[in-house]
C-alpha cells in the first residue's frame, strides 16, 4: 500500500506498488474497500512500454479521491533495463476502478515522491522535479489537460525541496518547503542549516507571497518542515525543531491565508514526528512517538482546540484590557473602537467548548460569568480582522 483515502460513501480506496513477477516488475494497483472490509474491486493497469523485453517499474507516489468520488493517482514509470525514466503519469479512475485516462506530466520523481491534491472546480495540482527543480503542476481533472507550471525557489543560493502542500476554500494553493542557501567561506563554502517557508499560488498559477517562519540564523540547527494542511480557510504546519540539549520537538502553528501566523504551540516528542487531522470544529489531533526512558518508546496522540490554552499569543495593533481578571460575575472587555461589524468575542473553556459568543460593537463590552463553572477560559476575539486572545479566570 502507498496511500488510502476515504470516498464519499465511507469506503476505503487504497492505491498499491504491485510486483507481479519479474517479467511484469511494479505495476500501478489499486482497490476499493467497503465499510465492512469487503473488496468492491481491484484493478491493475497495463504496463507501459519500454527497450524490447525490458523490466518497467510503475509506482504510484501518491493518491487522492476527488470532490467528484473518482480516484486520481501520479506515479513514475522506470525502465529497469537502461535506468531512465519513461515518464511521470496522472491517473484517473471512476468510482468503480475504471481508466479514465493516463496521461504523461511535465514533473518527475526524480528522487522525492511527487504528490497530489484536488481542489474544488475541477482542478488537479501535483508537486514533483523538473530538472533538478521543484515545481507545481494543474491539470484539469475531467481529461487531465494541461493547465500551468510554476517552479517553487527562493533565490539562486536557495536549494529548496518541497514537503507538502495544500489548498483553500478559494482554490488557492499554499506550498510548503524546506531550505538552505550556500555560503561562501574562505574554503569553498558550505550550506546554511535548513528552515522552511511557505509559498502560495493563485487558482491561476501566479505566486501571491512567500514567508519563512522562526528563523534563527545563528542557530546551528536545523529546522524541518512536516505537514500542511487547511481547515476553515486556516493554515496549519507542523515542523520538528531542536530545543535544549538537542531534543527535538514539533512545532504546530496555525496562520491565516495572508500568512499572518495566529498562535503556535509545541510538544515534546524526543523520537519521530507523525501527522496530523482535524474533526468537523477544526481542532487538531496530532500522532508522534516519544521516549519515556531509554529503551521504551510509546505513541501519542494529542488534540488541540482552536486555541489552546498553552499557545503563544501573536501580538497584534488592537489595544486589549480584560478586566477584572479573575472575574466573578462579570468580566469586562475593552478594545479599539469597532469599524468591523462582523467583530466576534468566542470563549472556549478548556475542553475547546464554546460556552459564550458575543458580537462586538463600540470599544467595550461586558460579559456575564455568573453561570459559567470556576476554572480557566480562553477568550478569542476577532476585532477589525484581527485576531488575539487572553486567558480569563472565573473564580466564585
Amino acid at each position: 500500500p502507498v496511500a488510502s483515502h476515504l470516498d464519499k460513501d465511507g469506503n476505503v480506496v487504497i492505491a498499491l506498488d504491485e510486483w507481479a513477477s519479474a517479467v511484469t516488475s511494479d505495476d500501478y494497483g489499486f482497490a476499493k474497500f467497503s465499510r465492512e472490509g469487503n473488496i468492491l474491486w481491484h484493478t491493475t493497469l497495463p504496463p507501459d512500454s519500454g527497450t524490447t523485453g525490458a523490466h518497467i517499474a510503475e509506482v504510484i507516489s501518491d493518491m487522492v479521491v476527488g470532490p467528484d468520488n473518482n480516484i486520481y493517482a501520479c506515479g513514475e514509470s522506470t525502465d529497469e533495463t537502461t535506468g531512465t525514466s519513461v515518464g511521470n503519469y496522472l491517473i484517473k479512475l471512476s468510482s468503480t476502478g475504471n481508466l479514465d485516462y493516463k496521461v504523461l506530466t511535465n514533473i518527475s520523481d526524480s528522487g522525492t515522491d511527487s504528490k497530489i491534491i484536488a481542489d474544488g472546480v475541477g482542478n488537479i495540482s501535483m508537486l514533483g522535479v523538473v530538472a533538478a527543480t521543484p515545481y507545481l503542476e494543474t491539470r484539469k481533472a475531467a481529461d487531465g489537460s494541461f493547465l500551468w507550471l510554476q517552479p517553487i525557489k527562493l533565490d539562486d543560493s536557495a536549494t529548496v525541496t518541497p514537503v507538502g502542500f495544500t489548498h483553500d476554500v478559494s482554490n488557492s494553493i499554499y506550498v510548503l518547503s524546506d531550505y538552505k542557501h550556500f555560503l561562501k567561506d574562505t574554503v569553498g563554502g558550505h550550506f546554511s542549516h535548513d528552515e522552511y517557508m511557505v509559498s502560495k499560488y493563485s487558482p491561476t498559477g501566479s505566486l501571491n507571497w512567500q514567508k519563512n517562519y522562526f528563523t534563527d540564523t545563528s542557530a546551528a540547527t536545523s529546522d524541518n518542515a512536516i505537514q500542511i494542511s487547511a481547515c476553515n480557510d486556516y493554515l496549519y504546519i507542523t515542523s520538528e525543531k531542536n530545543g535544549a540539549g538537542g531534543h527535538p520537538y514539533i512545532l504546530l502553528q496555525k496562520m491565516n491565508v495572508n500568512g499572518t501566523n495566529i498562535w503556535h504551540d509545541s510538544a515534546a516528542m524526543d523520537y519521530k514526528a507523525g501527522s496530523f487531522a482535524f474533526d468537523n470544529n477544526c481542532n487538531v489531533y496530532l500522532s508522534y512517538s516519544s521516549r519515556l526512558g531509554h529503551s521504551t518508546i510509546v505513541n501519542v496522540t494529542r488534540k488541540f482546540t482552536d486555541y489552546p490554552a498553552t499557545a503563544t499569543t501573536i501580538a497584534n495593533n488592537n489595544a486589549i484590557s480584560v478586566y477584572p481578571n479573575p472575574a466573578d460575575n462579570i468580566v469586562t472587555l475593552s478594545y479599539n473602537s469597532i469599524t468591523d461589524a462582523s467583530s466576534i468575542a468566542v470563549l472556549y473553556d478548556m475542553n475547546g467548548r464554546i460556552v459564550k459568543s458575543i458580537a462586538l460593537s463600540g470599544d467595550r463590552v461586558n460579559i456575564p460569568t455568573t453561570s459559567l463553572p470556576a476554572g480557566l477560559y480562553v477568550c478569542r476575539m476577532i476585532i477589525n480582522g484581527q485576531i488575539t486572545a487572553n486567558k480569563i479566570s472565573i473564580q466564585h
